[in-house]
């Protein structure tokens, strides 16, 4: 999917009781402005790391900690890694950098 639409994934790594990530998702994510841009620029995944697929993802991208916040390429490559609670305003400064690296990378 990414390769067909050439947008990036974003992946929200979580656990299920972790108190950051419940708040990134009630804070953050819930933000009209961050909820835009992500859906016009990216493909967007949540996914808990303890349980079914998430169990490998964790091994194959070494995440261990949580949450953490990951932006993938077509390809399966990690163009940018965040590990922690980021308000909206951090979050779309991290997002615009990953789409802007990404459009010129794409050049």
């Amino acid at each position: 999917m990414a390769r067909q639409k050439k947008q990036v994934v974003f992946v929200d790594a979580y656990a299920a009781w972790c108190g950051p990530c419940k708040d990134l998702k009630a804070q953050t994510f819930t933000n009209a402005g961050v909820a835009a841009y992500f859906n016009a620029h990216f493909i967007n995944v949540s996914m808990d790391m303890e349980k079914g697929d998430g169990v490998g993802f964790a091994d194959q991208f070494a995440v261990d900690s949580y949450p953490t916040l990951l932006f993938i390429d077509s390809n399966g490559q990690i163009l940018k890694k965040s590990e922690g609670f980021l308000d909206a305003a951090q979050l779309l400064a991290l997002a615009n950098q990953v789409t802007l690296d990404n459009s010129v990378s794409n050049k």
